[in-house]
């Protein structure tokens, strides 16, 4: 008889020790499975934050270059058109001189011509009314109207 209570004894005591450590292992399981959710979380919520840090950036950018659009076009456009005025009221006021004011004229049209294309190339809603391809076609014809250098665009189909 104790030679069976002994015999019970250890194999309850056995018994517990194995269910300690299962219950050991399930918890360290558990709780490593939770670590990683959290961690997935935490990607998850810095990805969205980047995203939106992105989303923040473009906007404000979009908007500054629209201001600037804005701001080039109406505010250099309204001193060249002084200029403008200014020179056709001498040419008026001194019509044997006129031809002296051609080419101011020139570089007045000329200079008219790059503000209003480069006022476009800023401003987001025109590309987005007249489609990228027009957009790009304005910006190659603005670099050939500098006559720096020449670019060629191509068609795709």
């Amino acid at each position: 008889m104790e030679n069976n209570h002994l015999v019970l004894g250890v194999l309850f005591t056995t018994a517990l020790l194995l269910l300690l450590v299962a219950g050991l292992f399930v918890s360290i399981y558990i709780s490593g499975k939770n670590r990683l959710k959290q961690e997935i979380k935490m990607a998850q919520m810095a990805l969205s934050y980047e995203q939106e840090m992105r989303l923040a950036e473009t906007e404000m950018s979009e908007h500054m270059m629209e201001r600037f659009a804005l701001e080039l076009h109406d505010n250099i456009g309204h001193i060249l058109t002084c200029m403008r005025i200014t020179i056709e009221n001498k040419k008026i006021d001194n019509e044997e001189n006129a031809a002296l004011y051609e080419p101011i004229d020139g570089y007045l049209d000329e200079a008219s011509e790059q503000i209003k294309l480069l006022s476009r190339s800023f401003n987001t809603e025109y590309i987005k009314s007249s489609g990228l391809m027009d957009a790009i076609a304005l910006e190659v014809n603005r670099i050939n109207a500098l006559r720096r250098i020449s670019i060629e665009m191509l068609e795709c189909s």
